[in-house]
């Protein structure tokens, strides 16, 4: 069944009846995309800036603090500037992702843990084929010996000891040997090498508009007549 709106009052007698929002497709809170550089009837740019929890009291019921605020009279939109919007809740093996939650960054330098298990080998330089040497001057030792002699005729002193002249050992070494260390490894420290920088973590992006979100619907009265006119005579 259609309906022919005549006169303004007629609307306004409909309009009573029903609620035109279920119409309009659009809500305090929704975001659109604009090549628009400044805010346009009340949407307004997400640029991070404090708002007055009185003066936008549908926006504030919307999003709360979700994005700071810098006192109890003050709530901040959201800061597109530069970010890619994400999409709030938990996907299927995803991290929950609350409203207002920040995360991200366009460049990382990578930490140890984050770097692949590797290995640096290397070998020390050899000296070759060699041994080691020790001084050992070797020693003697000296003894006194004691003669005994037998009964000889014409002596006095037949049977008499007599001592013999101080000898000397032969010469001779320690025989000292160095032992070995068996198998034996020696450490070394490499040269560093990188220049340790942060690399670029975006995706590519071409940039070319800015976010908005509608702030108030007071702008939208002439909009709301005009959507009930096409909802009732159609």
């Amino acid at each position: 069944m259609s309906f022919k709106i005549h006169n303004n009052n007629t609307i306004n007698n409909v309009k009573q009846n029903i609620d035109i929002n279920k119409y309009l497709c659009i809500r305090v809170g929704d975001y659109k995309y604009s090549s628009t550089t400044s805010d346009v009837n009340n949407w307004l740019i997400c640029d991070g800036r404090s708002l007055s929890r009185t003066q936008y009291s549908d926006l504030f019921n919307v999003i709360g603090t979700s994005f700071g605020s810098v006192n109890i009279n003050s709530f901040s939109l959201p800061d597109y500037r530069g970010r890619v919007p994400g999409v709030v809740g938990s996907g299927p093996g995803l991290t929950s992702r609350n409203m207002g939650v920040s995360v991200g960054a366009e460049t990382h330098v990578l930490t140890v843990p984050e770097m692949p298990s590797h290995q640096h080998t290397g070998t020390t330089d050899s000296s070759g084929n060699h041994t080691h040497s020790i001084t050992d001057p070797g020693h003697t030792h000296t003894y006194s010996g004691i003669q005994s002699q037998g009964v000889a005729a014409g002596l006095d002193n037949a049977g008499e000891n007599n001592p013999r002249p101080t000898e000397t050992t032969s010469s001779s070494t320690t025989g000292i040997s160095i032992n070995s260390s068996g198998a034996h490894t020696h450490t070394f420290t490499t040269q560093n090498t990188g220049g340790g920088n942060a690399h670029n973590n975006m995706q590519p992006t071409l940039f070319g508009c800015n976010v908005f979100i509608l702030s108030k619907l007071d702008n939208y009265d002439n909009l709301s007549q005009l959507a009930l006119k096409i909802v009732l005579e159609y």
